[in-house]
């Protein structure tokens, strides 16, 4: 008898095994490892060059796994080496794997050209929003490179975007190109005062798409 109910028993366990294999997904496909793409951005970033009439972009690569396929890649370079402002040149490359799915990677470098030579010039320090500590905080401006500047505290009010920069493009002006924020994307553009600096952002993304904040710091 017990001979006869472990016999029952296997056999409903070997049914189960087999409908549950039935269940599992299959793919129509060579076994092994599904490559994806990436990119190595070569050189300098950010590049800070005063105008002039050429730009050497350094280039980039892009791999599939190990496999160089840089001459699939695409550049978008709107640098004008002749004229002050920051820059972002994008690369980016696209594959179909053996799936049939296609996968992307992107990768940019930043470009600024001043009007002048700005290694010399120095704008970090304390600053506060309208020169009024009493109603809105110090914020750190940090000279991160030649004429670059973190100042987390963009808005003045108290509210940190972390990673925040902008960019001294010589003479007085300053830009803030587009970066991102815990309220979307945002850009600006300013000019130095003769005791700090003022700003206006505009925000890129919904639900703030559209809206502009103009922002004056004097330095401390």
């Amino acid at each position: 008898m017990k001979k006869i109910l472990y016999r029952i028993i296997f056999v409903f366990m070997a049914v189960g095994i087999i409908a549950c294999e039935r269940d599992l997904p299959t793919a129509n496909v060579a076994t092994g490892e599904i490559a994806f793409p990436s990119i190595v951005v070569l050189g300098g970033d950010p590049i800070v060059q005063v105008a002039s009439g050429t730009f050497d972009d350094p280039g980039a690569q892009a791999f599939l796994g190990v496999d160089d396929i840089t001459d699939q890649m695409d550049i978008d370079n709107p640098v004008d080496p002749a004229v002050a402002d920051v820059y972002i040149v994008t690369y980016s490359v696209a594959t179909t794997n053996v799936l049939g799915a296609e996968s992307q990677a992107s990768a940019t470098r930043t470009v600024m050209i001043t009007s002048e030579d700005v290694s010399g010039i120095d704008l970090s320090g304390n600053y506060v929003r309208n020169g009024d500590p009493s109603s809105f905080p110090v914020v750190l401006s940090t000279r991160v490179g030649e004429g670059i500047y973190l100042f987390p505290n963009a808005f003045g009010s108290g509210t940190v975007i972390n990673g925040f920069q902008y960019y001294h493009t010589g003479g007085d002006q300053i830009v803030a190109p587009i970066q991102n924020s815990q309220f979307g994307r945002l850009s600006g553009s300013g000019t130095l005062t003769a005791d700090g600096f003022q700003y206006s952002l505009a925000f890129l993304d919904p639900p703030n798409v559209g809206v502009v904040l103009n922002r004056t710091f004097v330095k401390q």
